[in-house]
Formats: C-alpha cells, structure tokens, sequence
C-alpha cells in the first residue's frame, strides 16, 4: 500500500494539486446553494430509493456508478461527490490541454464546473454523482491514450471506460468527440508535427468503446423482457437513413445557435456574452496563427475543424433519429470556451503591446461569459428553491384538507384527477436564462408523484389506488360531479378510496 501511495505521490504533480484545489473550492462555491439544501424534482419522487437501473433508456452502467455513494437521495455526499468528480475532470483537461497560468487554470475551473449543464444535473441529485462520474471516465480515457505508452494497453483500458461513460449516459459520447476536437486544434496551433499515432489510438478506442455498447444495446434490445423504452427516441437509434443524415445537419447546426446565440434574438446577457468571446476568440486565432507562424496545412486543418464543430458536438442526432437535446446533454460545449483559455495561457507573457492589449480584453470577456454561467447557476437554485417552496405550501394546503375529510383514516387510497399546474405560477419568472430541463412548476404531476410527494415530503400515510382506470371506469358519475380544487366539494371519499379533482 505505501508503494501504491508512494508511486501516485510521484505521478501527481503540483499543478494537477492546484487544480484540483482551485476546481474543488470553487465548485464547492458555486454549487453550495443546492448541495446543502434538499431540494426536490418531479423525477425525485421515484427515486428517494432507487437502483437507477435505467437499462431500458440504454444507461446500462449507471446503477455501478450511482451506487458508489449508495441508492439513497443524499444531497450532501452525491452534491460533494460530484465536484470531487468535476474537479478531476478539470485536473485531466488542464494536463491534456497543458495550461500553465494560474488565471487560466481558474479560467477553466469555473467554466467547466459553472457551465449550465452541471447545474441542470444536480438538479437530479439522486443521480448527479454517477452522471458526473461518467463524464469524468470520458474525459479520462483521452487521458489513458495520452500517457500510457504500451498502445495496446492504452486502447484496451480507454475502450472500457469509454463503454462504462457512454453506458451511463450516451451524451457522453459528444464529450469525448468534443475533446479530441478541441486537442485537435490546440495541436494545429502549437506544432507543426501532427501526433498522427494519439489520434489513431483515440479513435481506435472510441469506435471499440463504442462497438461494445452497441452490441451490449442491441443484445438488450432483442433479449430483454422490458425492451427499450421510447422516451428521447431511444428505440430509434441506429435507424438512419439519407434523409435522417439531410436532417441532422441542419439540425445540429440550428441546436448550437439556439443555444449559445437563441438563433440571433439575444434576449439575454448568456447569448450577448457568448457572441463577444466568439468574436474575439476568432480574432485572437487569427493573431495566434501569425505570430507562431502556424503552416498552411494547419491552417486548412483548423478550418475544416471549425465547419465541422456543430456536427460534432452534436453528434447524437446521427445516431438516434428521434433523440431531443436538453441542456443535460450539452457539457461538451464547454470545451468551446476553453480553448479560449489556452490560447489566453499561451499569450499572457507575450510582451507586445497590441497584443497585451488584445489579452486583457479576450480575458475580461472570459471572465464575464464565466461569471454569468455562475449567476446563471444560481438564478437556477433560487427558481429551484421558489419551485420547492411553491410546492411544499400547496401540498401542505391540500394535505391539510385530505385529513379534514370526513371518514378520512390512513388506510384510504388516492386517487387524483387533473394537474396542479393551475394553481402554480412560478415558471412565469424565469425566462431570461437558458432552460433548464431538471426545474418544472410542478413537482407532483400525476396520482403517483402526488402520493409519493406526500409520503416523503409531507408525512400523508396514504397510499396509490390501484387499478386505476378501472374504478374511474365504475365511479364515472360521481368522479365528474366533483368541482375543482380548492373547493371542498372538490374531495371525496368513494367507498376505500380518496378522490381529489384538481381541474
């Protein structure tokens, strides 16, 4: 053991310590606001407990990697589980990208760790730490290509751990692309000698990794007694044809715009931030290929690079014809604000006065387009904090009333009819910042999550009717007598089971 200790103590350099620190502080900084509190989601209410056995959605490896911090909702250890994740990733981005300055290794802390997506997963905390530890093999198997020399042992691991990211979840899949993408271009850029053997090892063990998840796909898709569900188009992947690929293209290319500039409305500070760093990162390119005097080759190369970059980074559309992109997929465009930060490390002690004066500019627009991702993850826990609270006071309401029946005792089960989402207005105030897909107005949007919600957050006994159908079936009349909630004749107990009426 103190050998094992002793060679990692070798291998860990004090950069990758300072990163790490720098990463994880800051994390825990940006991200304090929802790991210490307990907030909760509509997908919540499945998963107080749960396995995250998400096979039928293809996340085969999840349930390994979830399990880690076990299979209960516990904010504290998954929310500081994932930044120890985050900041790992940080650390092995900082070493493949070999950024040297500490400004731009901060640089690329809060980006990554600021960026929207991270906010939008650990709005799913039962699951944030097992979605981040995927992310994090992802960015680890370019790292294993990187510095273990014997090739066949570099594919072989980065294969597996590619298979375990992209089994966990297939955006992941963007992640690694995304990477190879950006060193792609940090390579054109700083050498005139192409590293032809780490790309073809990289690509060797993504096309492996990725073989074997599609056989481990399709053996679940024809074997499994549950098969594969629909939702996100995951029962559509791998039916591609011409006119799917025609599509994709346009689709990839309008899925960036709208994210990064909303197609050219710019309604808020994200999109207006993002088109200045653009505008100067492309500036600051072409200062960077004059001065190092980057060959014509290169050049050529960085262009196709560019034209490629919305298909790349979106690549899932190739694959899975039906799939929606959410801001839960979308981690991989970090890396697009990153690689302004290398170029930023390899400027900063240039002496020129012009470009000095271009790096002091290029750096105040990275930290204002860094800042902002931190306001913005913040605006998203105080909606997620109204959401919670808008919610605990209805059902509070509503519980207060169930147990105000007459007849009411906590063996009755419940039924619901309608949504809740009347009776809430809290999405209404929060349109100025990207969606955020883990934040709805209503938590409780069925009988199931309504009970659920009750059981865990409001301490009602009562159970799910089952055989739902069945009973409205038989109850029809008196179901539809019922007027809407908050009246009181909105409530009704029907022979063992608790009827409310909600719309």
């Amino acid at each position: 053991m103190e050998r094992l200790l002793s060679y990692f103590d070798r291998k860990i350099t004090r950069r990758m310590r300072l990163t790490f620190l720098i990463t994880f502080f800051s994390g825990l900084f940006v991200h304090l606001y929802i790991i210490t509190n307990g907030f909760v989601n509509r997908d919540t209410m499945y998963n107080y407990y749960s396995t995250q056995n998400m096979s039928g959605s293809g996340r085969f490896t999840l349930t390994y990697l979830a399990g880690i911090s076990s299979y209960f909702d516990i904010h504290l250890v998954n929310g500081l589980l994932s930044i120890i994740y985050l900041a790992l990733s940080v650390t092995l981005l900082v070493e493949l990208l070999d950024i040297h300055s500490k400004l731009a290794i901060s640089f690329t802390a809060i980006l990554y760790t600021a960026f929207p997506t991270v906010a939008g997963i650990l709005t799913y905390m039962f699951t944030a730490d097992g979605y981040h530890l995927a992310s994090l093999l992802a960015v680890l198997s370019i790292f294993f290509i990187k510095k273990i020399n014997n090739p066949y042992i570099s594919i072989l691991i980065a294969s597996l751990a590619i298979y375990v990211s992209i089994g966990s979840y297939q955006a992941n899949l963007t992640l690694v692309l995304t990477l190879l993408l950006i060193l792609f271009v940090v390579d054109m850029l700083d050498k005139n000698k192409f590293p032809l053997s780490f790309y073809v090892k990289s690509f060797a063990s993504v096309f492996i990794g990725l073989g074997i998840y599609v056989i481990h796909f399709k053996w679940y898709e024809k074997y499994s007694e549950k098969g594969l569900t629909s939702y996100k188009g995951i029962n559509e992947s791998g039916n591609i044809n011409v006119e799917h690929i025609t599509r994709s293209l346009e689709t990839s290319s309008n899925e960036m715009k709208s994210f990064l500039f909303n197609s050219g409305d710019f309604v808020n500070t994200f999109e207006k931030f993002n088109l200045v760093y653009f505008i100067l990162l492309f500036i600051m390119f072409v200062i960077y290929i004059i001065v190092q005097k980057v060959n014509l080759i290169n050049v050529i190369g960085l262009i196709v690079v560019i034209v490629l970059t919305p298909y790349i980074t979106h690549i899932i559309f190739f694959i899975s014809p039906g799939v929606e992109y959410h801001i839960l997929m979308k981690q991989n465009l970090a890396l697009l604000f990153i690689v302004g930060v290398v170029i930023l490390d390899r400027f900063i002690k240039h002496t020129s006065i012009t470009i000095t004066s271009l790096n002091i500019v290029f750096t105040f627009s990275i930290f204002l387009v860094a800042f902002n991702n931190v306001i913005i993850t913040n605006i998203y826990y105080e909606q997620f904090e109204d959401v919670n609270k808008h919610n605990e006071a209805l059902m509070t309401q509503i519980a207060y009333d169930i147990r105000h029946l007459d007849g009411y005792n906590g063996d009755l089960k419940i039924i619901t009819q309608g949504t809740l989402r009347n009776h809430l207005s809290v999405r209404d105030r929060y349109k100025k910042v990207p969606h955020n897909v883990g934040i709805s107005s209503t938590i409780a949007y069925d009988t199931n999550t309504f009970v659920y919600y009750m059981n865990n957050e409001i301490g009602l006994k009562n159970e799910v009717k089952r055989n739902i159908r069945e009973f409205i079936e038989k109850h029809k009349e008196e179901i539809n007598s019922l007027n809407t909630w908050p009246n009181q004749s909105s409530m009704k107990i029907i022979e063992d089971t608790i009827v409310i009426n909600f719309e």
